[in-house]
């Protein structure tokens, strides 16, 4: 598989936060800033070229319900 090694420059930006009920997600408050907060950074970093594989919806649905997914596997 075709890779490439780059260099990036990663910019965050912040425009406010929630704040939610750990039990079940529900929002219990929503802030927006005065100023959005940025924060940017260079690192490094790869691009694998892999091959787009397009699925239909019902294909998707199909590996959800079967409890497929992607599955990586690191060795050492």
């Amino acid at each position: 598989m075709p890779y490439q090694y780059v260099r990036l420059a990663i910019k965050e930006v912040v425009h406010g936060y929630v704040v939610k009920r750990f039990s079940n997600g529900e929002i219990v408050e929503r802030r927006e800033f005065n100023a959005p907060f940025t924060y940017e950074f260079r690192t490094k970093g790869i691009v694998i070229y892999a091959p787009f594989i397009t699925f239909s919806p019902f294909e998707n649905v199909d590996v959800v319900e079967r409890g497929g997914g992607l599955t990586m596997r690191l060795s050492t």
